[in-house]
Parts: structure tokens; sequence; C-alpha cells
């Protein structure tokens, strides 16, 4: 099943929305199943490109937008550390449950991972993730 999912790039200053599409090999029935879905969907593009000798050429595209952020990697993954599939989803499912990330699915938030789903494909995923203001809260 594919999905539209919005995209802010990395590193970006400017407000830089992308729509990739995302997919997924069940259609979820809950919000917890789709965040599973989607980050082993995500962790097995990641797996493949940086299995893949081209991922290292940088065009001038991607060498300005990690210039903007202040670091030029060439490297898809930097130290030895490998992505763990259930560490990736237990993190999501946590951050997800903390508040640090917020499911849109079109324009309706999605705050519970027991959240009964009937997705037709048609919809647009938004994930954001949230952060702390600065300051003390006492």
């Amino acid at each position: 099943m594919e999905f539209k999912v919005q995209i802010k790039q990395a590193g970006k200053k400017v407000n830089s929305i992308t729509t990739a599409v995302l997919h997924l090999k069940n259609n979820p029935s809950t919000v917890e199943e789709l965040l599973k879905l989607t980050v082993k969907a995500t962790l097995a593009g990641f797996k493949e490109r940086a299995g893949n000798e081209d991922a290292v050429l940088l065009s001038n595209q991607k060498i300005e937008n990690m210039a903007s952020s202040g670091k030029i990697s060439f490297s898809l993954l930097e130290g030895n550390s490998k992505a763990d599939e259930d560490s990736a989803i237990e993190n999501a499912l946590q951050s997800f449950e903390d508040g640090l990330v917020a499911l849109f699915i079109d324009d309706t938030r999605y705050e519970d991972l027991k959240q009964s789903l009937s997705l037709s494909g048609n919809e647009t995923l938004t994930f954001v993730k949230l952060t702390m203001l600065a300051g003390r809260m006492w």
C-alpha cells in the first residue's frame, strides 16, 4: 500500500516540505501498527541506500543542503553503529506516547496508539517532531 508522506528536509532553515511516497507491506488497522510499519519501511530504505555505493556521491543540491546545516558528510553511516529495527520501533512508539512525535493523517491528529484506522491509500501522512522550548518550568 502506498501513502504520501510530508517530509521537512533536515538542516533546512527555510520551510521546505516535500512529499514522498511510503510503501507499506500491509494496511495498518491501528496507529501502533502504522508506526511499526513506517519504521520498518524507512529503515529498509535506509539500509538499502547505505549499501549502495552511489549513495556517497553528492550532488550540488545535496552539498548545499548539508552546508546550510553546517556539516557536509560523505557517508550515510557515520561510525560503526548499525540501525536496529527492534530498538527503532521501540523508540518510535515511546516518542509517540511521550508526545514528542505527532501524527496527522490528512487534517486529523491521532494521539492514541490503540486508535483504529481505516486507510485507503489516498491519505497524506505527516509526522511532526515536537521540541521543548528553552526555559524552566519551575
